[in-house]
């Protein structure tokens, strides 16, 4: 660019000397079309612009449609005793009959989860009960609510009261990530 103004005409100051009237006229020429030389025209610089922003919706898509959601809900149970036996309780229509929750307390049905009990072959009456949980990734990384049972007594329905886990903050922001 300094060298354009240089050789802008009636500039009295000017740096360069040439030889000849030719030979000023010839250099400023050349570097004029240096000056306005376009390497790229702007169709071509949009159409690759597009193709680029194209792949790349088309990559986000793909890795959208093919990934895991952030958490999975896991409505199966778990059932452990003291002394380390466990036991995976299938979500059917009974299990959800025996054994249901609202925000604060637990619910068991004991006919119901008698029956589950004999049919997972589980004869303890003192058990915990892990449930209503989700995963990050299937069979990985977690959280559950957690609850002890004494299956002794002969209350019809046992009320269990308990706090929801997915209330916690550490549990928002889990699921989230």
């Amino acid at each position: 660019m300094k060298s354009i103004k240089i050789l802008q005409p009636g500039r009295v100051d000017a740096e360069a000397t040439f030889t000849g009237d030719q030979d000023y006229r010839n250099t400023k020429q050349r570097i004029m079309k240096i000056a306005d030389h376009n390497p790229y025209k702007k169709w071509k610089l949009c159409v690759i612009y597009m193709c680029c922003l194209s792949v790349l919706a088309g990559i986000f898509c793909a890795i959208r449609e093919n990934s895991f959601p952030r958490y999975r809900k896991d409505y199966d149970m778990v059932l452990m005793n003291d002394i380390g036996k466990t036991v995976i309780l299938k979500d059917s229509k009974m299990l959800r009959k025996a054994i249901s929750a609202n925000e604060e307390n637990v619910f068991i049905n004991r006919k119901e989860m008698e029956f589950i009990l004999n049919e997972y072959g589980i004869e303890e009456t003192d058990f915990w009960i892990l449930f209503g949980g989700y995963e990050k990734l299937p069979g990985f990384g977690g959280r559950g609510n957690l609850i002890h049972v004494d299956f002794g007594g002969m209350d019809k329905v046992l009320q269990i009261p308990y706090q929801n886990s997915d209330q916690y903050i550490s549990t928002i922001i889990f699921k989230m990530m």
